[in-house]
C-alpha cells in the first residue's frame, strides 16, 4: 500500500462544481480526482494505492483545476489554475506528500461552433434496427511532449483544456477524459461564441479538437439475451477555425453475397463476400471489418466479441474461410476511416490529422457448409 497526501494553494475560489485532478503521463497508477471546496483558496486530499506499481519511476505530474462552464446549451469544464510537477521523488510502499501552489490561468480562447445536429442523420441505416443516440462530447486538448509538427502519435494521455461534462462525476471523469462513454449525446448545434480557458503549456505541444458520438443498438444473443453494442463516429482535428462538422459517415448499402446485410441470413463458409458503397460524407482512405462471434465469458454469460479485424482499401472483401466456423453465428462491423497520411495497402500505421471513423453493424449471419 502506498499513500499520497495532496496539498495545494491558490485554486480558484468558485461557488461550486470545480474539480481538482492530478495524473501523470508516466503511469496509470497515480491518478487522483476530488471536488474543491466552494469559496476556498486551498485544497487537500489523499489517495491510497494498492498493488505493486513502481511509483519511483514517476518524475512528472500535472495538477489542475477544472471549473464548470456552459458552452451554449452544453455543460462542460474549462481549465483553470494548473501546476506542472517535475523531479518527483516518490516511494513505493510509503507515504508521499505532493504539495505546491497552483499557477494563475494563462488566458486563451477559441470561437466554439459545432454542428452537433449534423451527427444525428448519420445514425440512419447503420444497423439492422434503428440505433439510439447514446453518448457524445467534444474535447479541446493538448498532448504533453508531442510536437505539433510531428506525426499523429498518441503516446501520452491528452490534457483537456475544455471539454463536455459527464453525466456523472466519478472515476470515468478522470480515466476517460476524452471518451464519450459518460456524456449525453450531442443532438443540437453548439454556438458558444468565444470560450475563455487557460493554456499554460508549451506552444509546441500538439493541440487537438476531438468530437465523438456514440449510438447503441440492441442485438439478440444466442440463448435469449439482448446485447447493446456501441457504434461510434469520432474525429480528431487541429484547432478549428470554422464550424466543426462530421468528416465521415458509415458506408452505404452493405451487402453479403449481394443480399442486404441488415437482414439476418445464412452463407456458405466457402463464399462470404461483403460489399458496400462509399460513405455519403467524407472520403475514406480505407475500411476495416471486425468479425464478432458469440463467446461465453467466465461468468457464463454469452455476448458478441470481436475475433479479428481485416482491412481493405476496396469496397468489397471476400472473407478467408479459415476465419469462420460452420454452424456459428457472426456479426460484421464495418468501419470507414479517414486519415490525412495513412494508406491501408502501403502504410497503414502512418497517421496525421485529421483522423475520423464511422461504424456500421450487420444483422446476424449463420455460416453453413
Amino acid at each position: 500500500t502506498t499513500y499520497f497526501n495532496f496539498s495545494f494553494t491558490s485554486p480558484d475560489a468558485i461557488a461550486a462544481g470545480s474539480q481538482l485532478q492530478l495524473d501523470t503521463p508516466e503511469s496509470v497508477a497515480l491518478q487522483f480526482l476530488a471536488s474543491t471546496t466552494a469559496g476556498s483558496t486551498t485544497f487537500s486530499g489523499a489517495l491510497v494505492a494498492n498493488g505493486n506499481p513502481d511509483f519511483s519511476v514517476i518524475k512528472n505530474a500535472f495538477a489542475r483545476q477544472y471549473n464548470p462552464a456552459l458552452f451554449g446549451t452544453v455543460n462542460g469544464y474549462v481549465l483553470g489554475p494548473e501546476l506542472t510537477l517535475s523531479n518527483l521523488s516518490l516511494t513505493t510502499g510509503g507515504t508521499n506528500s505532493i504539495v505546491g501552489t497552483l499557477n494563475h490561468p494563462v488566458p486563451a480562447s477559441i470561437n466554439l461552433s459545432l454542428q452537433g445536429s449534423a451527427w444525428m442523420p448519420l445514425l440512419n441505416h447503420i444497423a439492422p434496427t434503428a440505433p439510439t443516440a447514446a453518448t457524445g462530447g467534444f474535447y479541446l486538448s493538448v498532448q504533453p511532449y508531442i510536437a505539433s509538427a510531428g506525426p499523429n502519435v498518441s503516446l501520452t494521455k491528452p490534457i483537456n483544456l475544455i471539454w463536455t461534462r459527464p453525466s456523472t462525476i466519478n472515476n470515468a471523469f478522470l480515466f476517460n477524459s476524452t471518451n464519450c462513454s459518460t456524456n449525453p449525446p450531442l443532438t443540437t448545434d453548439v454556438a458558444a461564441g468565444t470560450v475563455q480557458y487557460s493554456d499554460p503549456f508549451p506552444s509546441d505541444w500538439r493541440r487537438t479538437f476531438r468530437v465523438c458520438q456514440n449510438a447503441s443498438v440492441d442485438i439478440p444473443v444466442p440463448g435469449g439475451a439482448i446485447q447493446s453494442i456501441t457504434l461510434a463516429n469520432s474525429q480528431t482535428i487541429p484547432l478549428p477555425i470554422a464550424t466543426v462538422k462530421p468528416l465521415i459517415s458509415a458506408v452505404q448499402n452493405p451487402k453479403i453475397n449481394g443480399g442486404d446485410l441488415f437482414n439476418a441470413s445464412t452463407s456458405s463458409i466457402l463464399s462470404v463476400t461483403l460489399s458496400w458503397d462509399p460513405p455519403a460524407t467524407g472520403t475514406p482512405f480505407g475500411y476495416s471489418v471486425a468479425i464478432l462471434s458469440p463467446t461465453t465469458s467466465p461468468t457464463g454469460s454469452v455476448e458478441y466479441v470481436a475475433l479479428t479485424t481485416l482491412s481493405t482499401a476496396m469496397t468489397s472483401m471476400k472473407l478467408p474461410p479459415d476465419l469462420l466456423r460452420t454452424g456459428q453465428i457472426y456479426l460484421f462491423m464495418i468501419t470507414s476511416m479517414v486519415d490525412a497520411r495513412a494508406n491501408v495497402e502501403t502504410s497503414p500505421h502512418r497517421s496525421s490529422l485529421p483522423t475520423a471513423s464511422a461504424q456500421l453493424l450487420s444483422a446476424p449471419v449463420t455460416i453453413t457448409n
